[in-house]
Protein backbone atom coordinates (compact mmCIF):
# COMPACT_ATOMS: atom_id res chain seq x y z
CA UNK A 1 0.00 0.00 0.00
CA UNK A 2 2.95 2.13 0.73
CA UNK A 3 4.23 2.17 -2.36
CA UNK A 4 0.97 2.51 -4.03
CA UNK A 5 0.35 6.34 -2.69
CA UNK A 6 3.42 7.08 -2.72
CA UNK A 7 3.09 6.79 -6.72
CA UNK A 8 -0.61 7.77 -6.46
CA UNK A 9 -2.19 9.56 -3.13
CA UNK A 10 -5.86 9.30 -4.94
CA UNK A 11 -5.37 5.21 -5.69
CA UNK A 12 -7.83 4.63 -2.93
CA UNK A 13 -11.29 4.89 -3.43
CA UNK A 14 -12.70 7.68 -2.46
CA UNK A 15 -16.04 8.00 0.81
CA UNK A 16 -18.13 10.93 0.37
CA UNK A 17 -18.58 13.11 3.02
CA UNK A 18 -21.89 12.76 4.28
CA UNK A 19 -20.59 8.78 4.85
CA UNK A 20 -17.84 9.79 6.72
CA UNK A 21 -18.08 8.26 10.17
CA UNK A 22 -18.07 10.21 13.21
CA UNK A 23 -15.04 8.20 14.76
CA UNK A 24 -12.86 10.31 11.90
CA UNK A 25 -14.17 13.37 12.35
CA UNK A 26 -14.13 13.75 15.91
CA UNK A 27 -10.95 12.14 16.37
CA UNK A 28 -8.92 12.76 13.38
CA UNK A 29 -10.61 16.00 12.08
CA UNK A 30 -10.74 14.97 8.48
CA UNK A 31 -12.31 16.52 5.63
CA UNK A 32 -11.67 13.78 3.13
CA UNK A 33 -11.31 10.34 3.52
CA UNK A 34 -10.51 7.05 1.38
CA UNK A 35 -10.45 3.61 1.66
CA UNK A 36 -8.39 0.67 0.32
CA UNK A 37 -8.72 -2.22 -0.32
CA UNK A 38 -5.95 -5.44 0.40
CA UNK A 39 -6.04 -8.59 -1.62
CA UNK A 40 -5.91 -9.97 1.33
CA UNK A 41 -9.29 -8.63 1.80
CA UNK A 42 -8.14 -6.09 4.75
CA UNK A 43 -9.61 -2.38 4.64
CA UNK A 44 -7.60 0.48 5.19
CA UNK A 45 -8.87 4.47 5.62
CA UNK A 46 -6.18 7.42 4.86
CA UNK A 47 -6.71 11.02 4.63
CA UNK A 48 -5.00 13.60 2.37
CA UNK A 49 -3.62 16.44 4.54
CA UNK A 50 -1.54 19.33 3.16
CA UNK A 51 -0.14 17.17 -0.05
CA UNK A 52 0.81 14.09 2.00
CA UNK A 53 -0.95 10.84 2.90
CA UNK A 54 -2.37 10.16 6.82
CA UNK A 55 -2.48 6.22 6.86
CA UNK A 56 -5.52 6.17 10.04
CA UNK A 57 -6.15 2.49 10.33
CA UNK A 58 -5.83 -0.87 8.98
CA UNK A 59 -8.87 -3.80 9.90
CA UNK A 60 -10.46 -6.91 8.49
CA UNK A 61 -13.64 -6.65 6.25
CA UNK A 62 -15.76 -7.07 9.11
CA UNK A 63 -14.48 -4.37 11.13
CA UNK A 64 -14.86 -2.39 8.54
CA UNK A 65 -18.32 -3.05 8.25
CA UNK A 66 -18.91 -2.17 11.96
CA UNK A 67 -17.39 1.20 12.00
CA UNK A 68 -19.18 2.26 8.73
CA UNK A 69 -22.44 1.32 10.06
CA UNK A 70 -23.12 -1.86 6.85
Amino acid sequence: MRDVLLTNIFAGEQIQKSRIPSFYRSNFDVKNLFRYSHPEGHRSCYAIVQRSVLIIDLMSHKEYERRFGY
